[in-house]
């Protein structure tokens, strides 16, 4: 898990799963969701538009503003209200809960920054942008600690990047400091994943620690080459394609998950390796009766096998 992915974005999706009333599967969507949208997209975001905004506009340094606007009001009264229920939530370990709180706070921290646009105030009118920042990096600073225990490295990262000690305490969140001077060579906290490769990658690592097989194993396998007379979307599903192959006169049919890498149109006329003694699948209310073999690229594409020139249909491989 930590070759493909860093510890946090583990942590943080595997807690955002957890089972506390009834039971939980693991996805890669909900992997690719954690990680892209709630880390990278929002919080991600909203720490380096903070980050970026006091940096241009105030030289690295904010000073203590009471907020005056609702929504500054707002902001600063769900921070706290939110770490005490995170507080309670962490002692009654029901931890499940506590990222879907933080982002609350996350989501009106980046609503307040794009209602006030305090780039455009900061030159005619500095204290008001001030106290826009001061608000929101107020909540960022909270948030950090409120989401220590389930993304340390991250959220030292933000502390420090904030100018401040990443061993303070919990009761930090509610108090103000005077100053913030941020840290002057900060960097994106989080990165975008592509699922596809991180699959790609994983099933790498499984291939190097593959056990040693005798050669009589591959007689067991029915390897024959075949063309694609015939492909179509599966209803249901915008990955899945049922696709229908001539294997020396045999027709097999086949459903896989080929949609994001070729359109039906590049795959009929298209010579394929078919392994015919497939137990049947069933994918969405239809059996696949063979499977097509493929390769993974360096980018996590899937790239179906195809024989070295002509060759017959039905021609066995092996």
């Amino acid at each position: 898990a930590l070759k493909l992915l860093p510890a946090d974005y583990w942590r943080y999706t595997l807690i955002y799963l957890r089972p506390e009333i009834r039971d939980t599967n693991f996805t890669w969507r909900t992997l690719e969701y954690a990680v892209n949208e709630e880390l990278n997209n929002n919080l991600g975001n909203l720490v380096q538009r903070i980050l970026i905004l006091i940096k241009r506009f105030f030289n690295y340094k904010i000073i203590r503003r009471d907020p005056s606007t609702e929504l500054q009001k707002e902001l600063f009264k769900m921070t706290g209200d939110i770490a005490k229920n995170v507080e309670k939530l962490y002692s009654e370990m029901r931890f499940q809960r506590i990222p879907h709180e933080t982002m609350q706070i996350v989501k009106k921290a980046n609503k307040l920054i794009n209602v006030e646009k305090p780039w455009e105030k900061a030159k005619d009118y500095p204290e008001e942008a001030e106290k826009t920042l001061y608000t929101v990096a107020h909540a960022v600073k909270a948030i950090a600690i409120m989401l220590y225990p389930i993304i340390p490295k991250s959220s030292r990262k933000i502390l420090r990047y904030m100018g401040l000690d990443d061993e303070i305490s919990w009761r930090e969140i509610f108090e103000e400091r005077k100053e913030i001077i941020i840290y002057k060579e900060f960097k994106p906290i989080f990165n975008r994943i592509d699922i596809e490769e991180v699959k790609g990658r994983l099933r790498e690592y499984r291939g190097e620690k593959m056990e040693r097989i005798d050669i009589s194993y591959l007689s067991k396998i029915d390897m024959k080459i075949g063309t694609v007379e015939k492909v179509e979307r599966k209803v249901g599903s915008k990955k899945i394609l049922r696709i229908i192959v001539d294997v020396g006169g045999k027709k097999v049919k086949v459903l896989g998950g080929l949609a994001p890498y070729y359109k039906p149109e590049e795959l009929v006329g298209k010579k394929v390796v078919v392994v015919l003694n497939m137990k049947p699948k069933k994918i969405i209310d239809e059996t696949s009766n063979a499977m097509l073999l493929a390769a993974i690229d360096g980018r996590g594409r899937v790239r179906l096998l195809t024989p070295d020139g002509e060759v017959e249909d039905g021609a066995k491989i092996g």
